[in-house]
C-alpha cells in the first residue's frame, strides 16, 4: 500500500480532475458562443458581453443550491431529518421546530447539507440516497432545463442551456469517485459506503456528533463509544479517519492536553485520509497544547511554519479555534497584550454567528486557561 502510495503522488491523483475541468470548460465555452449566436440576436453587444458571464455566474450558484436541496430532499426520503443548511458562508440552523441563521465557511466547499441519520439496524442505514441525492438533484434540473429550453426563446433560453450545462458539470465532478489531499467528493463516498459497514457507522457517528453540538451538547458529555480510535488500517477511509479526529477534539474539551498532543503527532505523522482542513485544525491545537505545557521553541517553530497550516488558518482566519490558537501565541509566545486584545473581540463577534453553541463553549473555556496561564507567567 505505502510502495503505491509513494508511486502515485498525490499531484499526479489532480490530474483527471484538471483533465475534466478543462474540458468542461472548453463546453462551456463553446455552448456560450453557440448559444450567443443562436438565441440572441445582439450578442456581440457591450451589454451581452457582460450580461452572458453574469447569467453563467448566477446559474452554478443555483444549481450549488439545487445541490445542497438534493442532499435534503433526497435525505428526507430515507428518514434523515435536516438541522443545518449551508450556502457559502450562509448557515441556516434548524432545531426545535425554529431556523436561525449562522454563519460559517469551510474552504473548498460551497455549502454543505447537515442532517440527523435514520437508527442503525445490524450498524447499516440507507446512505446512498442522502449522499448521491446531490449529484442525482443537479442531473435532474440539467434535464429539466435543456427539455425547457426547447420551448424557451431569448435570453431565457439561453440561461436555461446554461443552468443545464452546470448541472452536468456539478453532477460529474461531484458524482465521479474522486478522492485529492484527503477529501472525498459524494461519488467517493457513496463507493466507501458501498464497501464498508463500518464507513457507514463512521458517518452515523459524525452526523450524530455534529448534531448535539449544535443542540449545545459538549463533545465531553457524549458517549464514549462514539469516539473509539480507528485501527491504523481503517485511517486510509476519511470517513474513517474523522473519527480519529473527532477523538482529538473530545480530549481537547476534555482539557487532556498531553493525550490530545500525542495523538495529533500520531496522526500527523502519517495522515493518510485526513482531509487539509482537519490537518490544519489539529495543527491549531497542537500548538496550543504546546502553549500550555513545555512551550519548546523548536516545536512551536516547526508547528507554526508548516505550509499547510499557515494556508488554511489565513483562510479560516475567523473560525473559533484558529481564533482561540492565535489568541494563546498572542499572549503566551509573542507576547503581545494588544494583539492579544483584538483578536479576542473577532473571537466575540465570530462566536455569536457561529451555529455550534457547545464548541463555543469549550473555545471560551480555553481561552480563560490561557488567560490564565499568562497571569502566572
Amino acid at each position: 500500500m505505502t510502495d503505491k502510495k509513494k508511486r502515485f503522488p498525490e499531484w499526479l491523483r489532480t490530474v483527471p480532475l484538471f483533465i475534466l475541468l478543462c474540458v468542461l470548460g472548453g463546453i462551456c465555452g463553446y455552448l456560450g458562443l453557440s448559444l450567443s449566436e443562436q438565441f440572441i440576436p445582439d450578442y456581440a453587444s457591450p451589454w451581452s458581453v457582460l450580461l452572458l458571464p453574469l447569467l453563467l455566474y448566477a446559474a452554478f450558484l443555483l444549481q450549488i443550491i439545487l445541490h445542497e436541496a438534493g442532499h435534503w430532499c433526497f435525505g428526507a426520503m430515507t428518514g434523515y431529518r435536516c438541522y443545518s443548511f449551508r450556502i457559502f458562508n450562509l448557515c441556516f440552523v434548524m432545531l426545535d421546530g425554529k431556523v436561525q441563521l449562522r454563519r460559517m465557511s469551510l474552504p473548498g466547499t460551497g455549502g454543505q447539507c447537515l442532517m440527523s441519520p435514520p437508527d442503525l439496524h445490524d450498524g447499516k442505514m440507507p446512505c446512498l440516497l442522502y449522499n448521491l441525492g446531490g449529484v442525482l438533484m443537479n442531473l435532474l434540473t440539467a434535464v429539466l432545463c435543456l427539455l425547457l429550453s426547447r420551448i424557451a426563446f431569448g435570453w431565457l433560453a439561453a440561461f436555461l442551456i446554461m443552468m443545464c450545462v452546470a448541472g452536468v458539470c456539478f453532477a460529474l465532478t461531484n458524482g465521479i469517485p474522486l478522492h485529492m489531499q484527503g477529501l472525498d467528493n459524494d461519488g467517493y463516498n457513496a463507493l466507501s459506503l458501498c464497501r464498508s459497514p463500518a464507513a457507514q457507522r463512521a458517518l452515523w457517528i459524525q452526523l450524530k456528533i455534529s448534531e448535539m453540538t449544535y443542540r449545545g451538547v459538549r463533545l465531553r458529555d457524549m458517549p464514549e463509544e462514539w469516539f473509539q480510535l480507528p485501527s491504523e488500517d481503517d485511517t486510509g477511509n476519511a470517513l474513517l479517519a474523522a473519527l480519529a479526529v473527532f477523538a482529538e477534539n473530545r480530549l481537547m474539551d476534555e482539557q487532556r492536553f498531553e493525550e490530545a498532543a500525542q495523538l495529533i503527532d500520531r496522526l500527523t505523522v502519517s495522515p493518510r485520509a485526513i482531509p487539509g482542513i482537519y490537518l490544519a485544525l489539529l495543527t491549531a491545537d497542537r500548538i496550543y497544547c504546546e502553549l500550555m505545557g513545555e512551550q519548546r521553541r523548536e516545536v512551536l517553530d516547526q508547528l507554526q511554519n508548516n505550509k499547510l497550516y499557515q494556508k488554511i488558518a489565513k483562510q479560516m482566519k475567523s473560525f473559533p479555534s484558529i481564533l482561540r490558537t492565535n489568541y494563546a501565541v498572542a499572549l503566551l509566545d509573542t507576547r503581545d497584550g494588544a494583539k492579544a486584545k483584538d483578536i479576542y473581540q473577532q473571537f466575540k463577534k465570530a462566536a455569536a454567528a457561529y451555529p455550534a453553541p457547545a464548541d463555543i463553549a469549550s473555545e471560551r473555556e480555553l481561552i480563560a486557561l490561557a488567560q490564565q496561564k499568562a497571569q502566572e507567567n
